[in-house]
């Protein structure tokens, strides 16, 4: 399986702060069995059609979480598909924030730019972004809750959810993109 680690970084513009999540294994956290770890790993991906439309100007279209399972200290690759419905004048950072499915609590953040700036998108285009969720090993929920959206960091304006009676999201622009079990 292959592991990606990303460095923690804070990258603080106008006033905001990204803060990418590690990935990979926490030092010092106990290793999982081994029966707990082939289960995760042969666990299928979760590929998940949504259908958010944001601003009239971006479709969420699908989201693909790999493994479709995972243990606390690890991370899921998740990959977003965007199609762009109209040219969009904004360079809108994506945000990403992970909870616990039951508490609603915050475990996790992943805000960062598209693969490319959304003032480049084309309409009609489909752009994949690519993440990695990591849920810290002293955190132990049943699920995650993945909610994503996109943010204009220049004026802490979120891009609006034009149909929110078709698709989950928590009523302030945060759409509900995945919920992922944890291997218990």
């Amino acid at each position: 399986m292959v592991r990606l680690f990303v460095s923690l970084m804070v990258l603080c513009f106008t006033g905001a702060c990204i803060v990418p999540a590690p990935s990979g294994n926490a030092p010092g956290a106990p290793e999982p069995s081994q029966a707990r770890k082939a289960a995760v790993a042969a666990s299928p991906p979760l590929d998940i059609r949504n259908g958010a439309n944001l601003g009239d100007k971006v479709l969420i279209d699908r989201v693909v979480a790999m493994p479709g399972r995972f243990l606390p200290g690890e991370s899921v690759k998740m990959a977003v598909f965007f199609k762009a419905l109209d040219e969009i004048p904004v360079d809108y950072t994506i945000f990403v924030h992970i909870e616990d499915a039951e508490r609603g609590e915050r475990v996790g953040q992943v805000d960062h730019a598209p693969p490319k700036p959304t003032s480049e998108w084309k309409k009609d285009e489909v752009i994949r972004d690519e993440f990695a969720v990591y849920i810290p090993p002293n955190v132990n929920p049943r699920a995650v809750n993945v909610l994503l959206g996109l943010w204009d960091p220049r004026t802490d304006q979120r891009l609006l959810l034009r149909n929110g009676d078709n698709v989950r999201s928590d009523g302030n622009n945060r759409i509900l993109i995945a919920q992922i079990p944890l291997a218990q």
